[in-house]
């Protein structure tokens, strides 16, 4: 072969080579997650088990769900004791909330132990995420009782709450009662369907001033089930001294309902305090109609359509209709075993 043409050759190996190399660098566990310029990475690892983090030892897996800005349907992800890291690639920047359900077998109807946690994403950025996973209160029961003068009575008889909504051209919020208050509004607080993102509607009572404002959409992904393009809707009532009294964050599925209630700022959006002031309340189990769902048969809400203005879509009003939320213990109080 002439030496001109083993040159060539040598080259082809050497750079073949080079790539090869290069290739095996990118995918292997010690190199960088291959990497776009429009999106970040999420990493979350879990020690498998961990009492302290309340991994109880008959885990099998843990589910997890990455929510929030630019995502109209939840990222999904599963750890188990042979691949405790998860990680998420191209993830879109900004707000997100971190979700892990911990699964002791694959019949169980709820979650053993649950984790919320915040994360903001930045384009080209590696974030690391620690998760404390939290034993959680027996579910509480939301009803839907039946309907009277354009209402739809949302009944938590566990916490001794009812919320008065409506859907009748849009949204509209009547007034509540907790063990604290009962407020009911003259003309209820409304956002009419073709609302846009961010619009918010207020009224001025003698009891103070009610408001309710369109957050956003983005997808949720919660123990009963993963839930495609979901409006978040605020409810904020302050009373004539400007003290907040009733505050309530309700994320609904259309066609279903709610899937997650939250007391603090609304989880996921830009422009809200990353750091948790409050721990969300998740939903783990229920029927809709005649469709009953739970951890072990969640609900399959990821070809929900996306927001096109149809507010009243978004309250299911069907007589019966049940919400079992669980909410998520302090960490600085948890209980002496976690349920297994």
């Amino acid at each position: 072969m002439p030496m001109e043409v083993m040159g060539v050759v040598r080259w082809i190996i050497f750079v073949a080579s080079a790539l090869w190399m290069m290739s095996l660098l990118g995918c292997g566990g010690s190199g960088k997650p291959t990497q776009t310029a429009q999106g970040g990475t999420i990493v979350i690892t879990f020690q498998f088990p961990n009492s302290e983090r309340l991994i109880p030892s008959a885990t099998t897996e843990i589910s997890v769900t990455v929510n929030g800005e630019g995502l109209s349907a939840p990222l999904k992800g599963t750890a188990t004791r042979a691949s405790p890291t998860v990680t998420f690639r191209d993830v879109p920047p900004g707000a997100k909330f971190v979700m892990a359900f911990s699964r002791t077998s694959s019949t169980a109807s709820l979650p053993a132990t649950i984790g919320v946690a915040t994360a903001t994403v930045t384009a080209g950025v590696t974030t690391s995420v620690t998760i404390e996973m939290q034993a959680t209160k027996p579910p509480s029961r939301l009803v839907v009782e039946t309907p009277t003068a354009g209402q739809v009575t949302l009944t938590n008889p566990d916490k001794e709450e009812l919320l008065f909504l409506g859907n009748s051209g849009g949204l509209q919020w009547f007034g509540f009662v907790t063990p604290q208050a009962t407020v009911t509004f003259d003309n209820p607080v409304s956002l009419p369907n073709g609302a846009s993102i961010g619009q918010s509607a207020s009224q001025t009572t003698p009891q103070g001033t009610a408001t309710m404002r369109l957050v956003g959409v983005t997808g949720v992904g919660v123990p009963a089930g993963d839930f495609a393009n979901c409006i978040v809707v605020e409810l904020n009532h302050s009373d004539s001294g400007g003290s907040v009294s009733f505050r309530r964050i309700l994320y609904l599925a259309r066609n279903f309902g709610p899937v997650m209630l939250f007391d603090g700022a609304p989880l996921g959006f830009a422009g809200q305090p990353t750091a948790l002031s409050s721990l969300p309340s998740v939903l783990v189990s229920g029927q809709v109609g005649a469709t009953s769902f739970n951890f072990a048969n969640p609900f399959n809400g990821l070809g929900l359509p996306a927001y096109d203005g149809q507010l009243s879509a978004y309250l299911a009003t069907q007589v019966g209709n049940r919400y079992d939320f669980s909410d998520l213990l302090s960490p600085d109080n948890p209980p002496n075993q976690p349920p297994l």
